[in-house]
Order: structure tokens, then sequence, then C-alpha cells
């Protein structure tokens, strides 16, 4: 429904302010309403500037009075104010949609817009010279990188060594072009291209694309480079800005960098045969080592997390822990990625196709991570015996283990490794249907070893009078024909970012830990023993069991033991 017909109130008494407007001041005339093609309710006003009359449309928007109206040329005469989207678009006015209030009217748009307009061409000084009219906008990077296409990304450290350069260098840079964006970064910066100067860039990120030449040039001012004439003609302000002769047909694109004392610009040239274009690229400060994470987070780098089954779960606690600050990880899974696994795994269709531990591990490093190892095996699965002891020597030598292959021969190898290595083990479940999930973790010293937690977990389920609900398995992640079990993509990542949370509170050592309890059920509707959303059952563990007491041996019989083993160890290939 119209506004106006829906509030006839309101439309009367837009109508009564714009109507009186005439008789109290004497630069509005020729004052008339209509309803636009496109069913928008318009005022056509001419405004008398000095000598120069500014013929205005005033635009009710369809949600007038909770958004403002728009004050609009109407006929292209170029730009009118400073204050102007584009060359002939909207006047930006004392009301706008950051400080609207449903109180100010047409008649109050039109008096703005007449205000900017003779303040900005001197009507209302004395000495009638133009007049700056203050900003108030403080526009946020998006709304000013909306309208560029290209951008050059370039940390402060970048910049600073930009603007000691005396003397024309040469360098490298890389564009990667997203939906239709292109966004590029410098490589390096010398003639013998050995420093990377974006060095913190992911190695995978600089693979992506193929490299181009880029030409650091300082100036005193680079002035309008790309107007006039020149605009397209990139041989033309190559030849300028570089003083020497326009480049072969053979060159293909090279990115300029100009550094003034002020400012950094950037022009990319398309020298490809058959062009011959210029344009500008929006110069992008980025920090490079801004963090938003809490100091803590600084000691999650010197952790190597092992992550066995890289599935929906699995990938999910994995990338959370990347973008915590986890630098190194471990990652076990003989799975493939398939297209059934995109609606709730963390990676997409560039993944297709591939192992989910190699794909896993180029998305991680993607995120920060500097160190993954990958083994494509299967826990506890068909398996070589050399593979097996290989693949249970790297989780040994893991800071903590996070189980999330929902495989119950897998889950027993982690809690014997881990129990034999003293690591602790953290392990996530989806329950069937995504109704809820468990997590829980195992510490040396803290609590009972995992299988033994595992035990008492369906103990206490015993004591609830409900049986274990059952999880989604692995056989849902690997494209077996059993039907599987059904959980959306979010059930999945409210369990997983638990998982990440207790991983973090591990690895950091938080004292006390942020969680009172060693086990959870977590609900997230009501089923089970859950009676709502967000019901969440602890379930205490226990602690560790005792040390079995053992029988030592005699001295001469630990003697003589040790004797035999110190003959194999210094005769590995005598067999007789």
């Amino acid at each position: 429904m119209m506004w106006a017909i829906g509030d006839l109130a309101r439309f009367d008494r837009e109508r009564e302010a714009i109507s009186s407007l005439p008789t109290a001041v004497d630069w509005l005339t020729a004052v008339r309403w209509y309803l636009s093609d496109a069913g928008s309710i318009c005022v056509d006003a001419d405004l008398q500037i000095g000598s120069v009359v500014r013929k205005v449309t005033l635009k009710y928007p369809e949600m007038f009075p909770y958004a403002p109206p728009s004050v609009v040329p109407r006929e292209s005469e170029g730009r009118w104010s400073s204050h102007q989207y584009g060359s002939s678009g909207e006047l930006c006015l004392a009301y706008r949609p950051d400080n609207w209030v449903s109180t100010v009217t047409g008649a109050d748009m039109l008096v703005s817009a007449y205000e900017l307009l003779a303040t900005e061409s001197g009507v209302d000084t004395d000495d009638a010279r133009p007049n700056i009219v203050p900003s108030a906008h403080r526009t946020t990077l998006g709304q000013w990188l909306r309208g560029e296409t290209w951008r050059l990304l370039l940390t402060s450290t970048t910049q600073d060594t930009l603007r000691m350069l005396d003397s024309i260098k040469l360098g490298t840079a890389r564009f990667r072009l997203i939906e239709k964006t292109a966004v590029g970064w410098l490589t390096s910066l010398g003639a013998d291209e050995t420093p990377i100067v974006e060095s913190h860039f992911p190695v995978e990120l600089r693979s992506m694309w193929p490299e181009i030449r880029a030409t650091m040039v300082p100036l005193a001012d680079a002035g309008p480079i790309l107007d006039g004439d020149t605009r397209k003609d990139a041989r033309a302000i190559r030849a300028a800005l570089l003083g020497e002769s326009a480049p072969s047909d053979e060159q293909k694109d090279e990115i300029l960098v100009l550094v003034t004392p002020s400012e950094i610009r950037a022009i990319y040239l398309w020298l490809e045969v058959g062009h011959n274009t210029a344009w500008e690229v929006a110069v992008v400060s980025i920090s490079g080592t801004q963090s938003r994470q809490d100091r803590e987070a600084a000691g999650l780098a010197e952790q190597r997390i092992a992550v066995v089954g890289c599935g929906s779960l699995g990938s999910k606690v994995a990338s959370m822990l990347a973008r915590a600050g986890v630098r190194n990880f471990v990652l076990i899974d003989d799975d493939v990625f398939l297209p059934e696994n995109l609606v709730r795994h963390e990676l997409n269709w560039e993944s297709v196709g591939v192992h989910k531990v190699d794909a896993l591990a180029h998305h991680l490093k993607l995120l920060g991570a500097t160190d993954v190892t990958v083994r494509r095996q299967q826990l506890g699965g068909q398996e070589s015996g050399g593979s097996l002891d290989g693949v249970m020597s790297l989780l040994s030598q893991s800071s903590l283990i996070v189980e999330a292959s929902a495989n119950d021969v897998a889950f027993t190898y982690v809690s014997k490794i881990a129990e034999r290595t003293e690591k602790p083990v953290i392990w996530g479940k989806i329950f069937g249907g995504g109704f809820g999930g468990e997590i829980a973790r195992v510490r040396p010293g803290i609590e009972p070893t995992a299988e033994v937690a595992r035990y008492r977990i369906s103990r206490w389920c015993d004591a609830h009078d409900v049986p274990p609900p059952s999880s989604v398995a692995n056989r849902y992640e690997s494209g077996e024909t059993d039907a599987p079990m059904i959980a959306y993509d979010a059930d999945v990542s409210a369990i997983a970012a638990q998982v990440a949370r207790m991983v973090i509170d591990t690895a950091v050592g938080r004292t006390p830990s942020a969680f009172e309890s060693s086990a959870y059920m977590i609900g997230l509707r009501k089923e089970w023993i859950f009676v709502a959303a967000f019901d969440t059952w602890p379930v205490d563990l226990g602690g560790p069991l005792g040390v079995t007491e053992q029988v030592p041996l005699s001295e001469d019989k630990a003697r003589a033991v040790a004797l035999d083993l110190l003959q194999i160890v210094g005769n590995p290939h005598d067999r007789s």
C-alpha cells in the first residue's frame, strides 16, 4: 500500500508544509506534485541559487516517513556539489539515513538542499565567494570500496618501506579474482625478487595466481595522472612516469605503484597485444599484525593439535582452532570429499574429489596454519601394520588429540595412545537427527582414560534410565549406502564450537577451567533427556584409575632381561 494512502494525515501535513514554503522564502518556485512511472510520490521544485536556478525533484520513498526522501537534479547538468552521490546524483543533505527521524518533512529536505547549494555557491556570504560545507560523513571502508573493482592491499610496514625509496624499483605482485573484484598484493620488492613484502600472507594464497611485474615509482606529486586524454592510454602513462619508450607488445600487464609524500596510488596497465588500457587501483591499508584474540591465545601457536576424523565435526573444530591461533596440526582420515558432504562440512565444491585431509590442510593454511601433517589413513582400518605404527607415532608426538571419527576402533586406538603418552583427548559426537550432542575430555592425572570415560558415560545413561543415543556415524561422511543419520550444518557447528572451546581451554591450561565438568550432554531441542533447547547435562567422569600394582623383578632377573634387550638392540639384523 502506498504510504500516503495508509497515512492520509501525514500526507496532508506534507502537502501543507511544502505548499506554505514559497510564502515563507523567496528562493522556491514552481512546486508540482505528481506520481512517477515507478509509483513514487514526487515533488518538482525550482531553487533560486543567486542567478542560477537549480531544478530538483523531491522523491518520497515507499517506507516514508520511516526513511528519508531524496533530492536529486531533474536534469543532468554535471556535479552541483561536493556533497553529492555521483556526477549528477542525489544530494547528501543534513537529514540522511544515519540521522533520520520521522518528524522531518519533505519541506525540511528542500530547505536543507537550498542551504547546501547556497552556502557552497557563496550566495549567503558578503564577498559572494564559494564556501566549503563540512562533511558529517564517516564513510566506512566498505562504502569507499564498493565502487572499486581493482584493489591493492598494502600493510603499514610495506607502505613505510615504499616511502623510503629514492629511485624506481622493480618488484612483483599478484592479483586474484573473486566474483567481479580483483584483489592484489605485492610479493617482492627489488631486482633480485628475494624480499617478500607481504610475508605474512599464506603461501597457498601466493601460488593461486601468476605474478606480474610491479614498478615502484617515487614522485613528488602524482597529480591527475588518469585525467584527460591519457586516461586509457597505458603506454603513454608508462612512458610519462618512467621516462622511457613505450613497452613492446610482448609486455602483458604491469602495476605501477606511485609513492608520494602524502599518499600511495596504484595504476594497472593492460599492455597485452591489442590492448592499451590503464585504470586506477584502490590502495587499501591493512594492519597485517592486528589481533582480535585474547592474549592467552598466543600459547596456542606452540601446540600441535591432532584431529582424528576430518568429516563434518572434525573439519569445523580444526577450522575454529586455526582461527583461534593454532598453527600446527596433524590430520588423520582416509575419506574423499564428495558432493553429498557439502550439506554440513567446512569444505566446499572446490574440494570435491580431493582427500579430506589434503583439502582441509589447504583450508587451514589459508586460515593461518603453518605446519599441517596429513595421513590418508583410517586409524584402525585395513591398513598395513607399518602405516598404523606411523600414524600412532604421529599422534603420540602431538600436544593434544581431538577424536572426531565416530569410529569405535579409532577411539580405542586414540585412548591407548593418549594413555601411554599422557596426552589429553577431547571428543565430540552429534546425535542422529541433530537434536544434541556429547562432548568430553580426559586429561592425564585428572580424569580416567578415554575408554573408561566412555564406559562411565554409558553407565551414566543407564542410571538415568535412557539408552545412549546413536551418533551421526562416519558412514555418512564416506558416502556408503547405509541410510545416513541426518543433522543440519547448524547442529554440527553448535557441538563443534563446544568441542573447540574445550580444546582451547585445555591447550592454554586455564586455571580454573571454564568447564566445571569433564563431559556434557548438550541439547539443541526437546528430545531424549533434554527438556528444552540448550538443556545441558554435566556428566561426572570421576578421577583417574589407580596404578595397577605389578610384581617387581628381582635384581638378578632385571639384569638378565636388560642384557637380553641390549643384545637385541645391538644386533638388529641377527635372526639366529
